[in-house]
C-alpha cells in the first residue's frame, strides 16, 4: 500500500528550492509543475491529498482582493508586477501567512480591533 502525497508538502518543496526543481525561480513554472505532478498522480491511481494547497489557491484572491476569476498564480505575477522573482518571494510570504491563519485564525478586522479599544 503507497503512501498518501500530501500536495502542500511538495509545493513547499518547491517554494523552498524552486531553482533545483524549476530550473528558475518562477511562478508560471510552479503553478505548472504542480497541475502535472498532480494529473500525473490522477492518471496512475496513487493516493494524493490536496486539501490544504486547494484551500490556498481559494484563499490567495480573497486575500489579495481580486476576483476568483483568476488562478492564484496568474493574481499573484500580477501582483508582483510580472517579476517571477518576485512572485515567488511574494508565495512565500502568503504561504507562511496561510499557514498561520489555518493555526491561529484569521487576524481581526482593524474596525474590530479600534472598536475595541474604544469600549
Amino acid at each position: 500500500m503507497s503512501k498518501k502525497i500530501d500536495i502542500s508538502q511538495v509545493f513547499e518543496r518547491l517554494l523552498l528550492k524552486p531553482e533545483w526543481f524549476l530550473g528558475v525561480p518562477s511562478i508560471v513554472r510552479l503553478s505548472m509543475y504542480i497541475q502535472g505532478y498532480t494529473a500525473a498522480l490522477h492518471e496512475t491511481g496513487q493516493e494524493y491529498d490536496n486539501t490544504t494547497f486547494e484551500a490556498f489557491c481559494q484563499w490567495v484572491p480573497k486575500k489579495l482582493h481580486q476576483g476568483v476569476s483568476l488562478s492564484w498564480a496568474s493574481i499573484v505575477f500580477f501582483m508582483s508586477a510580472h517579476d517571477e522573482t518576485r512572485s515567488i518571494e511574494l508565495t512565500k510570504e502568503l504561504w507562511i501567512e496561510f499557514q498561520r491563519e489555518q493555526e491561529f485564525g484569521p487576524p481581526p478586522e482593524p474596525e474590530l480591533i479600534l472598536s475595541k479599544d474604544r469600549a
